[in-house]
This record gives C-alpha cells, structure tokens and sequence, in this order.
C-alpha cells in the first residue's frame, strides 16, 4: 500500500507496480483532480480524497 500526495501516474506506487508485477499494489493518490482551493495541510489532503477513512477502505 502506497500513500502519496500525487497524481496516480509518476508516483510510487506505479513505480512499484511496474518493478513488481507479480505483486499487488495498492495506491491511495489525489487522484487526477488538484483542489482550486487552498486551506490548512489537512483540509487539502481531504479534498484530495486523502482521509484516513479513505486509506483504511483502500487497505481492506
């Protein structure tokens, strides 16, 4: 499992797929979409979709 604030391709978790490919890898990403808002650390990562509840569904 890989969580990372990037986009889904040029991160980690692509990277670890293609040098892993008998593997299952899992990527909780801010998706393709980047907020038009700014605000604290953590309003960010929630508009991202980066929520603690989003990565323990990812997990399960």
């Amino acid at each position: 499992m890989v969580v990372e604030e990037h986009r889904p391709a040029g991160g980690v978790a692509e990277a670890l797929a293609l040098l892993l490919p008998d593997h299952a890898v899992t990527g909780v990403n801010a998706g393709h979409l980047w907020p038009a808002e700014g605000g604290d650390h953590a309003e960010v990562l929630g508009q991202l979709g980066l929520t603690l509840s989003a990565v323990l569904t990812a997990a399960a």
